[in-house]
């Protein structure tokens, strides 16, 4: 495995790095959700959500880059788990016992953001890996990271589609039309359409407090996109696992677009307290400026948007033999944000900026020694 896995040199990560202004691309590892384990698509999901934090999201410390950084080591060795043992449980569960041995004994505390550091690290954890795996060592116990790998490696080791379903998802996504860009059709991976259509559904993040202090199109915006939300669930279970990635998905490209957490971009439009995004639009403007910029910048992605997430309904129609009916492109379009949607605002209210819970694989001290990472995380 050595050599061959430069994710870092590729990533735009370094010493120095800032928010990057070119949005992250959603790395598959050359592979096809569709045909992907449930378990493989979730690591990769993971790989690409520290990814675009690291990248975009406006106010990661050196610190929490790094243990994004590590956290992407751990998935990684994870993945080549999930890729090359999916067809032996016993040979899995091993694997997952000797990545818990390699974070028993801090094999994933590196303290480094450069990319050469990193990638010839990382090979040397696929060494250790190997090393571990082939031999007949007594490996030490991670319980808790056992318990993760279990539910979201060993446990999700299985194709989500029929082969049937594949088929049928295969031809909708390459009969899709997303503007006058190919490079969906030509490259049909539902995960793609995923990860770039998350936006469309930012309202959903509003709560009811804080709908009830803008003008009642957000509500109703909401209620639509739910509608559509829920319509699509199915298909993003069944290729994840649950609804949790999901969710996931659509926070990923919030933060990509817009380099703020969704809770974060739903209270500054209540609060008329916009954060600027980049350098771009919303430079110099404040106020329900600022919001309507903001939203504009949603608008002015309107059509990718709302293609994608019409070729997705109607990819679920298909793959259910159309047994409901598709939500079409004109309620997918009824229901987007857009700057329209502020138009005659008259609250002055505020509201608590939030981020989401605790998030990732955090360090256990157990006897003042850092013994590893656990996923904990519960957005």
């Amino acid at each position: 495995m050595a050599d061959r896995l430069k994710i870092y040199a590729c990533s735009g990560i370094g010493e120095n790095a800032e928010s990057q202004e070119q949005l992250w691309e959603y790395w598959n590892d050359n592979t096809d959700c569709i045909s992907n384990t449930q378990a493989v698509n979730t690591l990769l999901l993971l790989i690409n959500r520290n990814y675009i934090e690291i990248t975009r999201l406006a106010g990661m410390t050196r610190e929490d880059k790094i243990v994004n950084l590590n956290d992407i080591d751990v998935y990684v060795l994870c993945l080549h788990a999930a890729q090359h043992c999916a067809q032996h449980y016993k040979k899995l569960e091993k694997a997952g016992a000797v990545i818990g041995d390699m974070l028993m004994n801090g094999a994933f505390d590196l303290q480094s953001l450069n990319a050469v550091e990193r990638d010839a690290n990382l090979d040397s954890l696929f060494d250790k890996f190997e090393e571990l795996y082939s031999g007949d060592h007594e490996l030490a116990e991670f319980p808790e990271f056992a318990a993760w790998f279990n539910e979201t490696v060993v446990a999700r080791n299985k194709v989500g589609l029929s082969s049937a379903a594949q088929s049928t998802v295969k031809k909708s996504l390459k009969t899709a039309k997303i503007g006058a860009s190919g490079d969906y059709t030509e490259n049909a991976d539902l995960a793609k359409y995923f990860a770039d259509s998350g936006t469309y559904f930012l309202y959903t993040y509003f709560t009811d407090e804080q709908l009830a202090k803008l003008p009642r199109v957000f509500s109703k915006k909401k209620r639509l996109q739910m509608k559509t939300y829920n319509y699509c669930k199915s298909l993003y279970v069944d290729v994840y696992g649950s609804e949790a990635e999901m969710r996931e998905i659509i926070r990923m490209d919030i933060v990509n677009r817009f380099e703020q957490e969704p809770e974060s971009v739903c209270a500054g439009i209540v609060s008329r307290d916009v954060r600027p995004v980049g350098t771009l639009v919303l430079f110099g403007l404040s106020g329900a400026a600022a919001v309507k910029a903001l939203l504009a910048l949603i608008a002015a992605i309107a059509s990718v948007l709302i293609a994608l997430i019409t070729s997705i309904c109607e990819t679920v129609a298909k793959k259910n033999n159309e047994k409901y009916a598709s939500i079409n492109e004109a309620a997918v379009q009824a229901s987007m944000p857009t700057e329209t949607d502020y138009a005659g605002f008259k609250g002055n209210g505020t509201t608590n900026v939030t981020k989401a819970g605790g998030s990732r694989w955090t360090y256990l001290l157990l006897g003042g020694a850092a013994l590893g990472l656990i996923l904990s995380k519960n957005r």
